[in-house]
């Protein structure tokens, strides 16, 4: 390789990495960063804790590199700024942490650290071994369904944006979450969505509290012979498995008398009947959506039989705080290297005000009282 051309891949690569870039004006720059930073972004609520995402700012499904910069130039030529090439664009973009890969949810870590080689066939065997008996022990649940017993699958649909257009002038706009919760009864296969945006609430652990504490406890009014509820979820635990979700739960099992049990489904091993009603549901969003109601339209009208989902839009004045606790933890230890609630496969609220835990589904796992209870905390 002669000098000259080492000289242009060298001044090549400089142009690629904006922290060594000397040659693009701080105008040009900051405006870049502007525009990124006026991005809408997608939550990634199933990766918060994990290092590799959870400071990633993901946008939505379907955005790629070229639209953007062909965007950006549109709003740089409006500005009166001058653009960059999509090559400085691109490492810009990385470099603000920005990210057009949302991560799939229902990836194991497991399977594909196996997959890879890096965890031992043992420690795969034990993990798929756990996850069939999750499996079994839900299938054993929905056959048991009666009167008496009722069995629900509740998840959280990936979030809605709004407005969605194919326009260039909308398509990268501001835009607004619209969230989904959905649950679902496995016998007689009725669907529920409960839908708000984000002007109206988040996603915090007392928002699904709230709204699994006034479903269930309408089941409950509506079916007088009820004595047992079984709820499987995934273990999302600012969205399933926390305090304040148990706590609502005990509440309603000591008010009605009746026995009402968690149960949790493997990590990365999650698909349920719920994401069939998320399918059907984005099977139906055909034309563009520009307001809130346009989603709660295709909810109403997403499915016909056996019946239509049951839709309720929460406004910010219904979602209730909890007014004191039963207990401050669920987690099954009590010291540093103890179990933690990441490790609960099931937890059970009697009427009597118990609260017991499962570890696994095994043939030989019992239910063993939570060490954590104590009294009523106003």
């Amino acid at each position: 390789m002669n000098p000259s051309t080492l000289k242009n891949k060298q001044k090549c690569h400089q142009n690629l990495d904006p922290k060594v870039h000397t040659k693009v004006e701080t105008d040009v720059k900051d405006f870049l960063k502007n525009w990124l930073r006026d991005l809408p972004r997608v939550d990634s609520y199933y990766c918060r804790s994990t290092a590799t995402y959870k400071d990633k700012k993901f946008l939505y499904q379907g955005t790629t590199i070229s639209q953007l910069h062909r965007e950006y130039g549109q709003a740089a030529a409006t500005a009166g700024v001058r653009a960059v090439g999509i090559q400085y664009f691109a490492a810009v973009f990385h470099e603000e942490n920005y990210s057009v890969v949302i991560p799939r949810k229902d990836q194991c870590d497991v399977c594909v650290s196996f997959k890879h080689g890096n965890i031992s066939k043992v420690a795969y065997d034990a993990h798929v071994t756990k996850k069939d008996e999750a499996r079994q022990e839900k299938s054993r649940d929905k056959d048991s369904a009666d009167e008496e017993k009722s069995i629900w699958i509740m998840d959280l649909q990936a979030v809605l944006l709004c407005p969605k257009a194919q326009a260039n002038s909308l398509y990268y706009k501001t835009k607004l979450q619209v969230h989904n919760f959905t649950l679902f009864n496995l016998r007689p296969q009725g669907g529920y969505c409960y839908v708000w945006d984000e002007s109206e609430g988040d996603l915090c652990s007392e928002v699904f509290a709230h709204l699994q504490y006034h479903h269930f406890e309408g089941v409950i009014k509506g079916h007088p012979d009820l004595k047992e509820i079984i709820v499987w979820s995934d273990g999302c635990c600012y969205q399933n498995r926390n305090t304040c979700v148990a706590n609502a739960y005990s509440e309603l099992a000591r008010k009605y008398g009746v026995l009402i049990t968690q149960k949790y489904l493997l990590a990365g091993h999650t698909q349920m009947e719920c994401d069939s009603m998320h399918s059907t549901i984005e099977r139906k969003i055909v034309a563009d959506i520009y307001t809130p109601r346009d989603y709660v339209v295709i909810l109403q009208t997403a499915r016909i039989r056996p019946s239509p989902y049951y839709v309720k839009v929460l406004k910010h004045d219904e979602f209730l705080k909890l007014n004191g606790s039963y207990f401050f933890s669920i987690r099954p230890g009590k010291k540093v290297g103890d179990l933690t609630v990441h490790d609960l496969q099931g937890v059970q609220f009697s009427s009597e005000g118990k609260v017991n835990f499962k570890l696994s589904f095994s043939e030989d796992s019992v239910w063993e009282e939570l060490p954590q209870m104590g009294q009523w905390h106003g």
